[in-house]
């Protein structure tokens, strides 16, 4: 623990201040979707062909939400839309807050870890380091699947890029992270890890390989 004397904001009532902040971003998150972020009928006319030529699906059947930053009017001017623009800095506000908040959360653990290396067990120094390595990895896969495909999702309509079909690789890499992000936990933790192992039978074999060297072993000395 790096600062014990602040265990009290995680005791009633001073904790209610934590689904207080959640519920905060919660609506605003809320909010900006809402009122920035969701469809018009200019985002309808510009995205209505793109759709058709790829699922071939009129776009008045569809729900979605995303930014339109500029148009090309009949003349070649840019028009830019404010709001999709304002919505998406609020997107990426929220999204850095988190990601340095997270990344600063761990190099503090990292450094109170250094600094009381010598006055723990054993024990408690090996769980210590499991919870960090799991804290790392569960750093890097939001960053490898949802920061980075959504990054590039974004920015590529700002450069000109059109992805096409090859922005459903997004959702994908969505839908993964909720599944893998527990998985490191399960695979870093040594409990965790042998007990699963266990249910899934797979110490067996390495249980038999073990009995039948000491076994060869224990002729080979006899002869």
């Amino acid at each position: 623990m790096i600062r014990p004397n602040q265990i009290h904001w995680f005791k009633y009532p001073h904790d209610l201040v934590w689904p207080i902040i959640f519920s905060v971003v919660a609506v605003f998150w809320w909010c900006n979707v809402y009122f920035l972020l969701s469809r018009n009928p200019t985002f309808d006319a510009y995205l209505n062909e793109t759709i058709y030529e790829n699922y071939e699906e009129r776009i008045e059947r569809l729900s979605y939400i995303g930014p339109l930053y500029f148009i090309v009017g009949e003349h070649g001017d840019i028009q830019i839309q404010w709001k999709s623009c304002l919505g998406m800095i609020n997107v990426y506000c929220i999204a850095i807050t988190t990601l340095v908040t997270i990344m600063c959360l761990g190099y503090s653990v990292y450094k109170k870890m250094q600094s009381v290396n010598d006055m723990v067990a054993e024990k408690t120094r090996a769980l210590q380091k499991q919870l960090f390595h799991a804290l790392v990895l569960q750093t890097i896969v939001p960053i490898i699947f949802m920061y980075s495909p959504t990054t590039v999702l974004f920015i590529c309509p700002i450069i000109g890029v059109e992805l096409g079909v090859i922005a459903n690789i997004t959702s994908i890499c969505l839908a993964l992270y909720p599944a893998l992000d527990p998985l490191v936990v399960m695979y870093f933790i040594r409990d965790y890890r042998t007990y699963l192992m266990k249910k899934l039978n797979l110490t067996r074999s390495v249980s038999t390989t073990t009995r039948n060297t000491s076994i060869t072993k224990h002729d080979t000395d006899i002869i």
